[in-house]
């Protein structure tokens, strides 16, 4: 499938609010593709192309707490494309994503986000430079899951001679030199460590919390059940209940605390590695 372009640059956009406001508008004849419901933020100022990879019960659903009119915007008539998993008949301007063509020019079919869609087909349309902004993919759920196919992505535009600009403030291609950069190397191993000892901390309070809770829930049932017994039968349960209801509830904390704990481990890892990267740019220029 062949694919015309209106330029040999594509600036690519997304939601984070570190880089999104960062797009080189100047730039006339760049192409500029966003995704999903962008267009309700109000930061762009033109695009080109749109993409809407989520399966079509998900485009659709009514309670949709990003745009609750999505599907009204979508299946408006636009005069540019929004590329998605299928050509739907109630959807005018939708154009099926190429996945098979792509997949092929890629040699593998690995898309972990959106992102993921339109860097593969800006490659596969041989664009000249990509720009990304509004993908910096520092949050937990990101990092973990989009960041490594993100960055390999941008890696194989590279490899194949196309220049990519990054924001110098985003997050992506960030990192800590192993070795190099620090003595506190160390360190972070330790961090990693910790956070594997939470993960497991996790694993074992909420199996006592879903124990005491379910544990309470069952007393609670028996005295629903059992309420023509006369009081002094029924006393015995409630004198369980309350001990069980107050467990429940103490697990449901340590739940909470560690959950925290975990959070902000790997929000202190992050920012560890980007600002490790951070100040090697600042001596290197001195």
């Amino acid at each position: 499938m062949k694919l015309e372009r209106k330029s040999d640059t594509v600036s690519i956009v997304g939601f984070s609010q570190l880089t999104r406001d960062l797009v080189p508008w100047h730039i006339d004849d760049m192409e500029v593709w966003s995704l999903n419901e962008r267009y309700k933020h109000g930061h762009l100022k033109r695009w080109d192309r749109w993409f809407q990879m989520h399966p079509y019960t998900n485009c659709m659903r009514e309670n949709n707490q990003n745009d609750p009119d999505h599907p009204a915007w979508l299946k408006k008539k636009h005069k540019f494309p929004i590329y998605m998993m299928e050509k739907f008949p109630d959807v005018p301007s939708s154009v099926r994503f190429p996945i098979e063509d792509i997949t092929k020019f890629l040699g593998r079919r690995y898309y972990m986000s959106g992102f993921a869609f339109m860097m593969a087909m800006a490659m596969y349309m041989e664009f000249k430079t990509i720009g990304i902004y509004g993908f910096d993919m520092a949050n937990d759920t990101e990092y973990g899951r989009q960041r490594p196919n993100a960055e390999w992505l941008i890696g194989f535009a590279e490899g194949r001679g196309i220049k990519i600009e990054v924001p110098p403030i985003s997050r992506l291609m960030k990192g800590m030199v192993y070795c190099y950069d620090s003595i506190m190397t160390g360190f972070r191993q330790q961090l990693e460590f910790r956070q594997k000892g939470l993960a497991a901390n996790m694993d074992e309070s909420l199996g006592k919390f879903h124990e005491a809770k379910g544990r309470a829930e069952l007393l609670k049932n028996l005295q629903k059940e059992y309420q023509f017994l006369v009081g002094d039968k029924i006393a015995p349960i409630k004198e369980l209940e309350d001990p069980a209801m107050r467990e429940a509830k103490t697990q449901g904390a340590v739940v909470n605390t560690v959950n925290g704990a975990i959070q902000e481990l790997a929000y202190i890892i992050d920012n560890y590695d980007f600002f490790g990267e951070e100040s090697r740019n600042v001596e290197e220029t001195k």
